[in-house]
Formats: structure tokens, C-alpha cells, sequence
């Protein structure tokens, strides 16, 4: 890991003195300001290995008895499952942190060296990473967190629990998990990726920078960014460059030499999620969710 070259605050608005490079200069203004698709659980049916008995017309046609042992109420079928009973088989999974600063700003990554992308290019994204053996998804998040900026985060529960399709479809959805999960997203790797075009499950949770940012892994992060709400809605689609988003009233936390002001910056995973999220419910409820 490479040691910041700007040295983040204990308290308020992370953004840290700018950092003596070509970033220098930039202004930096204050920030401006589901169709509901519950799946229903369906528990897989294990027939038993039992000879078949023939059954007359009245027995078949007879509705089964209360006290019948065998017969299940509807109470037993409205089981909430937890989030991961809901993944594919053999899933790639892993979590992102929609994370917010104590100015109420989120804040991304911005890709490090070992991302390729176009000239000129980098993505940002949620803070965060594959989920390893014997780990539980909170776990996952935070030590991700410790990896990537070197910081601590206090996670939140999420009154509502919203699934995004890979093609940005919004939904809400019922879980078991507490905290409860903020977002399940299904994102495609991208094109030039090592895993191109194989689908990535993402955990997304609400959570608070708790502590100072100490260091960035260099490799995979070059800087981290804090948005507006407004500005992580209108992401999907733009390619703005750092010195307009710093304009509009986002603020550069912390930078590793080569992150430049006419770098254009796109999102993609937890970032991209936001995005899609952000357009389909209101403003008002942005910070409850």
C-alpha cells in the first residue's frame, strides 16, 4: 500500500487539503443539493422414497385434516429468506458499501493501476470486494473496507432492501439479514476485464466512515471521490472528467499521483447501482432507504 498524500480529518467533511499536485487549483464548492417485485419463496419439493399408494375419488377430492401431520398451513410456506438463499448456484458474490461521509456525501473509489481501461479513463465504485471461504457477508464488507482506504465504517440497517438486474431494473424485494442489505445488484464484468462477461453478485450495505482514511492499496485504488446524491443519479450514462464533478459539488478525499483533472470518471458496480436506484425513488427517500 502507498501512504496518502493528503492527510484526512477526525471530524466533519473528510475531504482532506489539497494534495501538491496537478489537482491543485481545482475549486471545490459544498454539495447541491420500485415497482414493488417481491419474489415469493418456493421451497424445492423432495419427493420421498415411499411406494405410491392408489387413492380413491373421495380421498383425493377430501381436503386433508388440520391435524393431519402431513398437511402444511401457509404459515410454514411464508418463510423471509436470508439474501443468500436468493443467489444462483456457484455464484460469484462479493460486497460494496454505499458509503457516506459525515457531510452526508458517498463516497467511491477511483480504479487503481491494475484495472485496464481506455486512454484517459478510469471508473469509480463502491469501496469493497469478493466474499471469501467461511466468511459472512458483514465481515466481507468491512474488512474491504480496511483493505481499500485503510479506514473503519459502522454499517446501517436498510429499511428497504432493493434488487437491481444487470440491466438496471429496480425492484424491491423481502429479506431475513440484519442488518439488511441496502442493494443486491447482478453486474456483468466488462469488456477487457479478467472475468468478462460473467455475472458478479453484489451485497451493497449502508454504512458511515467511522474513522480517518490512512492509506489507499495502490494498485486497485488511485483516489477516492465524495458525490452528491444528485450527482450519482445522473452518473449512468455520463463521462464527466474529475474538474467538472469537483465543480458540481463533489470533493476529492484523497489522490495518488497520475489521477488527473481531465480524467473522465464513469461508474460502474455499487456506483452503477446508485445510479439506477437513485432515479427510480424519490430524493426524499435517498437517505432513509
Amino acid at each position: 500500500m502507498n501512504k496518502l498524500e493528503r492527510t484526512v480529518g477526525q471530524e466533519g467533511d473528510q475531504r482532506a487539503d489539497q494534495p501538491d499536485n496537478k489537482l491543485a487549483g481545482i475549486p471545490e464548492r459544498g454539495p447541491k443539493d420500485a415497482q414493488k417485485d417481491e419474489p415469493k419463496y418456493e421451497p424445492k419439493y423432495e419427493p420421498k422414497n415411499e411406494p405410491e399408494e392408489e387413492q380413491t375419488k373421495d380421498e383425493l377430492a377430501a381436503p386433508p385434516p388440520e391435524n393431519d401431520p402431513g398437511h402444511q398451513p401457509d404459515r410454514d410456506l411464508t418463510h423471509v429468506p436470508a439474501i443468500l438463499e436468493l443467489m444462483p448456484e456457484e455464484a460469484e458474490i462479493g460486497t460494496g458499501l454505499a458509503l457516506r461521509d459525515r457531510s452526508g456525501r458517498l463516497l467511491f473509489f477511483v480504479a487503481g493501476s491494475r484495472h485496464r481501461m481506455e486512454e484517459g479513463e478510469r471508473f469509480f465504485a463502491g469501496i469493497g470486494g469478493h466474499l471469501e471461504p467461511g466468511e459472512s457477508l458483514t465481515e466481507c464488507a468491512e474488512r474491504e473496507a480496511r483493505e481499500e482506504i485503510g479506514a473503519e465504517v459502522e454499517l446501517r440497517h436498510a429499511e428497504r432492501t432493493f434488487r437491481v438486474s444487470s440491466a438496471g431494473v429496480v425492484s424491491e424485494i423481502a429479506v431475513s439479514d440484519r442488518p439488511a442489505p441496502y442493494v443486491w445488484y447482478e453486474m456483468i464484468h466488462p469488456p477487457g476485464s479478467p472475468r468478462e462477461g460473467r455475472r458478479y453478485q453484489i451485497v451493497i450495505y449502508r454504512a458511515i466512515l467511522a474513522g480517518p482514511l490512512s492509506e489507499l492499496k495502490e494498485d486497485e485504488v488511485c483516489g477516492v471521490i465524495a458525490m452528491t446524491d444528485q450527482q450519482v443519479a445522473e452518473a449512468s450514462g455520463r463521462k464527466p472528467t474529475l474538474r467538472e464533478l469537483i465543480g458540481e459539488g463533489a470533493g476529492l478525499v484523497a489522490a495518488l499521483p497520475g489521477l488527473e483533472p481531465e480524467t473522465r470518471l464513469f461508474p460502474i458496480g455499487t456506483a452503477a447501482a446508485l445510479s439506477f436506484i437513485f432515479q427510480a425513488v424519490g430524493s426524499d427517500e435517498r437517505m432513509l432507504s
